[in-house]
């Protein structure tokens, strides 16, 4: 029997093949409420881990949703990373602002919580290393794993931009995670956040306050599931409700006290009998508020899934600079690379392309394989550090890599999926950016999907994306369009100072020897 290169190149990955029922999570609505479906489900253990999980309602939502299970008796494990909330106003890592609700929730004796090399721990690891990327190190994994049956991971971390609608906030960004469901496919997720977990040295353990938790968040927690799970079942609102309540401070108030009100009266079914303090029914009245900002998720839950296929998935990990040492990630996606025979589309917020990667697509290029990335432009990038590079690199690129075809997004919208197709025949959805942190720095998972029915739903989502006007894809030709066609000029000359200085380091830094390749004049 004939077996094709991407075939070939599918089973040379170094990780097991499992049959998965795999299902693509582009919409942003759908993404929401499959993770809501995934911790309703779970019985006996959830394993969650974000580089950012900000203490938004989105955040305080899961989190709260994951204490209640664990109080259910689950076996609960979560991770936040030190960068993903580097000055610990965002999320749940500092005492400052948010480690109270992870303190409550360790203070059950089924769960436990860590941040993923905190900042005294990275100038352990800088003085260490001086010469490498140890003190640097992050964990950029997006895991939610529940029971050992399912999970999902991609580009999504925990917060508002990654799950809202357009219409309820034009600037929601575009991202896409994978559901899998079957129990090979869970476990080699569960392994992935073992990994990066169970690094004592590494790692920061949450404990309880020494005289139980102070300021306790039990009743903030379970509110906040409780205000969510309500609005993600309530009746769908008509166009009609929808504006008024958009536009209504009154009737925004109306719906929230409505909502606060029967989150209160759910606790004693959700196990807390004390009744809520000033402090606690002003946070619940502040989540709730949060709640009806977002008319268009209100009765998602309900929405219509995108289809499941039945594939074959590997998962693939790598652990960070002060990790293991484990890489399947990078020789993996190298290999499908150099496997492709006729198109490969890869969409990717940021990008900083290592030389192996320049010299991979290259060939590509020169055996004829068309090839297309989609990016962000400096427009509406949320990373300076990298636009610094992709304005440098975007023109020497096209003038290197044969056949490359570069979509720069241009619209409202951030751009942030991870994912590609090679042949139509294999994909990949992960957390991996094609840029030097993902490749040398940074913990990151993935999944690889082989099937031809996989690949048409994630070249589907990607060619959506291209014809979406609040994206606004444009495509950069050398002598063509480019930055400085939609980019103001001031903007523009602020990187330059920013651009000499990378390519000076590019050139004489050992750390960056693996982004040199463009450093140079033309």
């Amino acid at each position: 029997m004939h077996i094709s290169s991407m075939r070939q190149a599918f089973q040379a990955v170094p990780t097991p093949a499992q049959r998965t029922r795999t299902t693509l999570l582009a919409d942003n609505l759908q993404a929401w409420s499959a993770r809501w479906k995934l911790l309703e489900s779970a019985q006996e253990s959830i394993n969650a881990q974000y580089y950012a999980w900000d203490h938004d309602i989105f955040g305080k939502a899961q989190l709260g949703h994951i204490y209640l299970r664990a109080r259910q008796g689950a076996e609960v494990k979560v991770m936040v990373d030190a960068v993903g909330d580097t000055f610990g106003q965002r999320g749940f890592k500092s005492h400052r602002s948010g480690q109270d609700y992870l303190q409550e929730l360790v203070a059950l004796p089924n769960a436990e919580a860590k941040v993923y090399h905190p900042h005294y721990k990275k100038l352990a690891s800088a003085l260490l290393h001086p010469t490498g990327f140890q003190g640097l190190a992050a964990n950029h994994d997006k895991i939610l794993e529940v029971d050992g049956r399912a999970g999902t991971t991609g580009g999504r971390n925990t917060g508002y931009q990654y799950f809202t609608h357009p219409a309820d906030d034009p600037a929601a960004w575009r991202d896409c995670d994978v559901l899998l469901q079957g129990e090979g496919a869970a476990l080699e997720l569960r392994d992935a956040f073992h990994q990066e977990f169970d690094k004592v040295l590494i790692n920061h353990r949450v404990h309880p306050d020494l005289l139980g938790n102070w300021r306790k968040r039990d009743i903030e927690l379970l509110g906040a599931y409780s205000l969510m799970d309500q609005w993600l079942k309530a009746p769908v609102l008509s166009a009609e409700a929808k504006d008024k309540l958009r536009h209504s401070p009154e009737e925004k108030q109306k719906m929230a006290e409505q909502l606060v009100a029967r989150a209160v009266s759910n606790l004693p079914d959700l196990g807390v009998e004390r009744k809520p303090r000033q402090r606690e029914r002003e946070a619940l009245l502040k989540m709730a508020l949060e709640v009806v900002a977002y008319p268009e998720m209100r009765g998602s839950y309900y929405d219509e899934q995108q289809p499941a296929f039945e594939s074959e998935v590997k998962i693939i990990d790598k652990t960070s600079a002060v990790g293991s040492g484990l890489d399947e990630m990078n020789p993996s996606l190298l290999s499908l690379i150099e496997s492709s025979q006729h198109k490969i589309n890869l969409q990717t917020p940021y990008y900083v392309l290592t030389d192996p990667v320049i010299d991979a697509l290259q060939e590509a290029g020169e055996r004829g394989v068309d090839i297309r990335i989609n990016t962000n432009s400096p427009s509406n990038t949320d990373s300076y550090f990298t636009q610094a590079f992709f304005l440098n690199d975007w023109e020497k690129s096209l003038r290197t890599i044969p056949n490359l075809t570069l979509m720069a997004a241009t619209g409202e919208r951030k751009h942030h999926a991870k994912m590609g197709t090679f042949d139509e025949e294999v994909s990949f959805v992960g957390t991996y950016n094609l840029d030097l942190v993902s490749a040398r720095v940074n913990g990151e998972v993935g999944a690889i999907v082989y099937g031809a029915d996989f690949a048409r739903e994630v070249n589907g989502a990607m060619d959506k994306d291209l014809a979406d006007p609040t994206v606004g894809y444009k495509q950069y030709s050398v002598g063509g369009f480019g930055p400085e066609d939609h980019v103001a000029p001031e903007v523009l000359q602020s990187y330059e100072k920013r651009i000499s200085r990378w390519n000076w380091a590019r050139q004489h830094l050992p750390q960056l020897k693996s982004v040199r390749r463009f450093a140079g004049k033309e």
